[in-house]
């Protein structure tokens, strides 16, 4: 819904339009709702016995909620969570966040300490492939978490560029992610800053 009034409100398309082109689907067999998010940022606290607790804020606190896995997070990340909490119980004390992201090439982690130095977990990079995208990032890369998502995005993008802007136009790309507008932008035949 939001995506869809985005496309109105920048794009001038009529409702009609935007839901005939923006749509979340399932792909691979993922149901849209579960095992969606490639990205994930998780909070977490390790006493001085070396106790781990990882989680999530709760609403509207600082309380950290512990939990065993996320079932809207990837495969790859929930499969990665026990290797997470054993490496925060050998390195780290006190607490910090964690950024999680899945790819082809498993899953990177950056773990950033309250106090103290970042450190790394897994490849420094992974692909993330959403449609007809293959985009490189680290945890810290700023992408939509959800694939399916981000490839009906680029797609919606490179249909209006093609529609709106005459070939070899020229784009100014200001949400400058990862690449996420920009690829479907060059691909519609526009240079792009």
């Amino acid at each position: 819904a939001i995506l869809r009034g985005e496309a109105r409100k920048v794009l001038g398309w009529s409702a009609e339009l935007a839901s005939e082109r923006v749509s979340l689907s399932a792909t691979d067999g993922v149901h849209p709702e579960l095992g969606y998010r490639t990205r994930v940022r998780m909070a977490w606290r390790v006493d001085p016995s070396g106790r781990v607790e990882l989680g999530y804020r709760a609403r509207r606190s600082d309380r950290l909620v512990d939990v065993p896995g996320c079932p809207v997070a990837d495969p790859g990340i929930e499969a990665a969570l026990p290797e997470v909490r054993a490496a925060l119980g050998a390195r780290a004390r006190g607490e910090g966040e964690v950024l999680l992201v899945a790819g082809a090439e498993g899953v990177a982690c950056i773990v950033t300490p309250a106090r103290g130095a970042p450190w790394t977990l897994g490849p420094e990079r992974v692909t993330i492939a959403a449609g007809e995208l293959r985009l490189s990032v680290t945890p810290r890369a700023f992408l939509q978490a959800n694939t399916a998502v981000t490839a009906d995005l680029a797609a919606a993008v490179g249909v209006a560029a093609r529609e709106v802007l005459p070939e070899g136009g020229h784009a100014v790309e200001l949400f400058a992610g990862v690449g996420t507008l920009t690829v479907p932008l060059l691909h519609a035949g526009l240079s792009v800053t």
